[in-house]
């Protein structure tokens, strides 16, 4: 019965991820310059970070999370560095989006 709930607990993240990726989606086509994030980037950040919220779970070990919350922003803080220089674009909306969906995807997988 664990792994039926470990599995809805993955689908819950796909679902949250998805949800944010398809306003952003919408939210482009509308503007001329493209993103840092679209609807299967924000399913896969908010898996990556179910797979780390489960996995520091599984081992208790906080630092696992840590580490993977800090290359996931570096990750983020590149992307703004790029688009912001690139499109001249000044706002992380979306860069700040992509760490809250990552906090999403931990939360489901450490029982929040």
């Amino acid at each position: 019965m664990v792994e039926l709930n470990v599995f809805s607990n993955f689908l819950i993240a796909i679902a949250l991820g998805a949800m944010v990726g398809f306003e952003r989606e919408i939210a482009q086509l509308k503007s001329v310059a493209k993103e840092f994030a679209g609807l299967r980037t924000f399913i896969l950040i908010s898996l990556l970070g179910a797979i780390f919220g489960y996995f520091s779970n599984q081992f208790n070990s906080n630092l696992l999370f840590i580490v993977g919350m800090f290359g996931f922003t570096l990750l983020a803080i590149a992307g703004y560095a790029v688009s912001s220089v690139i499109y001249k674009k000044v706002g992380a909306t979306t860069e700040v989006a992509a760490l809250l969906v990552f906090l999403l995807g931990a939360m489901t997988t450490t029982g929040f």
